[in-house]
């Protein structure tokens, strides 16, 4: 159904939630500090993508190395300064660690924000998200790329998001 064809009465908002789902594989991780993993494409015009839930999933048989103490794991829109969600602070209980580690499968999961640890969002913001994707990153200060793993390492990525298009 094409967007903006939905009923205000319908009967379930959640008919118009959005899922992607993308799976990292240990090259991806371990490259994660350089290379953003694209999670929805440019939208057309005049859309804003709204993410609502973020779910990870971990399943690591070796865990990673060269982890900085600050690092963080977050979505964002692409090529601007605001977040999209919460972060995963590895200042904040080690939880990168923790979700890299090895071991059986664990799982965070994040909600929304629209802003910086420092600048929440405000209709300059929300403007600025305007015909934006929604990207995967990481910072890991100065350590750099993340080094060890193993080739049967993966992390699970589920997003779920709305799309709003914008009427003026």
């Amino acid at each position: 159904m094409p967007i903006g064809t939905n009923p205000v009465s319908s009967s379930s908002i959640l008919s118009n939630v959005l899922k992607v789902e993308k799976v990292l594989t240990n090259a991806q991780i371990l490259t994660l500090d350089t290379v953003d993993i694209d999670l929805i494409s440019l939208p057309a015009g005049n859309i804003i993508l709204c993410p609502l839930f973020a779910l990870f999933t971990a399943n690591t048989v070796v865990a990673y190395t060269n982890l900085d103490a600050a690092a963080t794991i977050q979505i964002e829109w692409s090529g601007i300064t605001y977040r999209a969600m919460t972060v995963i602070d590895n200042a904040v209980a080690t939880s990168i660690a923790t979700l890299l580690a090895a071991g059986t499968s664990r799982f965070l999961q994040l909600i929304p924000s629209a802003g910086t640890a420092t600048n929440f969002g405000n209709l300059t913001t929300l403007r600025s998200t305007t015909d934006s994707k929604i990207v995967l990153s990481m910072t890991n200060a100065a350590a750099g790329n993340l080094t060890g793993g193993n080739a049967a390492n993966v992390l699970a990525v589920q997003l779920f998001y709305l799309t709003i298009p914008l009427i003026i």
